[in-house]
């Protein structure tokens, strides 16, 4: 039970980036600031971002927590999946798999530098004088 708290909260912290990420661009992007030519690495960029803010808080540390991470990713891009559908009823398959793409990079990312720090053995340790 105390994985699937935190396989939500990191899912709810990914969704929580993700959406401000985006409408800090989308605002912007009104002001002028950003071309619209250029929302589709912001939105990578974004997705990649807030994939490893929601890693690392669903796993935030050891290379034993790999299997919440991988379950937050699923849920993290079922979720932009399912707020696609009920937005916009036409979301094309091939952006949706086009989004795994950024969500494997922030997966990638929170393993590489965040794996470290698991449980230590608690044998005696032999120091040499």
């Amino acid at each position: 039970m105390k994985s699937a708290k935190r396989i939500a909260l990191g899912t709810a912290a990914a969704l929580a980036a993700y959406l401000a990420l985006l409408a800090l661009a989308s605002a912007l992007a009104v002001q002028g600031s950003i071309k619209e030519s250029s929302f589709k690495i912001i939105v990578w960029a974004s997705a990649c971002l807030a994939s490893l803010l929601g890693f690392v808080t669903a796993a935030p540390h050891g290379k034993e927590n790999v299997a919440p991470r991988v379950e937050c990713a699923a849920a993290f891009w079922l979720s932009i999946a399912l707020l696609g559908f009920l937005i916009n009823e036409n979301v094309s398959a091939s952006r949706l798999c086009m989004l795994l793409i950024p969500i494997g990079i922030g997966f990638a990312a929170a393993n590489l530098f965040f794996a470290g720090g698991g449980k230590r053995s608690k044998g005696k340790r032999r120091y040499k004088k």
